[in-house]
């Protein structure tokens, strides 16, 4: 129990902490520590400022009312200390969680949900058919900030024309189905900032450079990574890869190594993660079990 946490000019008092509870095997020391959605939920209000890369949080009721006015207010609710906030999307109005640590994400549909549309509508489901440009059952995988997950899904890939949260219209957005999660992901920050105002418990999406219209574009390359097996020592991080997609497409399969990733060599999970922070990464060096050499450029 820390007795005095200081953010700037705020002062939290009796903030409880879980002392090592794992976070650093998979931030690669990137962060020390998290803070956890609950912060909003006792009255402090944030503003993820991402043009001027600034983080403000005040426990002041109608501190942001200036900027707040003009753009759509987005109602969210609370379960279990997450948010959860109304989309909408062609064929429905999802409640999503907005997912700060999903980096590089944007948009999430699970499976079972898309199915459960189709099964109760047969215009969704011709809608859902329509946009859904591929499906393969195979392995989902995420080696992400919480740890890695398996499972074996029918994965499907959707193009979806247009989606609206609050403000902003998120145009040409690929969505994979291989997840149990209904999530907004944190990609969007890279064009707006966010007011999370803990007083109206609502979301505002204000756009950086005045436009509401993203275009997404984000299509898959269609393969995840997993940690490799103790003692494997061929590789540190091993391919899932998609039929149909671009990575299988250019001759990479399940099972495949990364060698090294813009000529750098991965020895770690960490190595890859490091360097994406750092750069695109458009040249990799894949190695077959069988010990075939292959060289993509993306």
């Amino acid at each position: 129990m820390i007795p005095s946490l200081k953010m700037g000019h705020l002062t939290i008092k009796n903030y409880p902490v879980v002392v090592d509870d794992g976070l650093e095997n998979y931030t690669c020391g990137i962060i020390d520590g998290a803070f956890g959605f609950d912060l909003v939920s006792k009255g402090i209000s944030f503003k993820f400022d991402t043009r001027d890369s600034l983080l403000i949080m005040t426990s002041r009721k109608g501190f942001f009312a200036k900027e707040e006015k003009g753009h759509a207010k987005v109602p969210y609710k609370v379960y279990g200390n997450v948010p959860f906030l109304w989309t909408k999307i062609p064929f429905a109005r999802p409640r999503m969680l907005f997912d700060m640590g999903a980096v590089g994400g944007w948009f999430g549909l699970p499976q079972d949900l898309l199915d459960l549309w189709a099964k109760n509508d047969p215009k969704i489901k011709q809608q859902i058919d329509a946009m859904t440009v591929n499906v393969d059952t195979t392995v989902m995988t995420y080696a992400g900030l919480f740890g890695a997950s398996y499972d074996t899904v029918i994965n499907g890939e959707l193009c979806i024309p247009e989606i609206t949260v609050g403000d902003i219209i998120l145009k040409n957005v690929w969505v994979t189905t291989a997840t149990h999660n209904r999530a907004v992901g944190s990609s969007i920050l890279e064009h707006v900032s966010l007011i999370i105002d803990a007083p109206k418990k609502s979301f505002y999406f204000l756009p950086n450079d005045g436009n509401p219209e993203i275009l997404v574009n984000n299509r898959s390359r269609g393969l995840d990574w997993v940690p490799v097996e103790e003692g494997d020592t061929l590789g540190a991080m091993k391919l899932i890869v998609r039929k149909g997609t671009e990575a299988y497409e250019k001759g990479l399969r399940t099972g495949d190594y990364l060698v090294s990733a813009n000529g750098v060599p991965i020895s770690c999970q960490c190595d890859y993660m490091l360097l994406t922070r750092q750069e695109k990464v458009k040249r990799c060096v894949f190695r077959s079990p069988e010990g075939e050499v292959k060289e993509i450029e993306w």
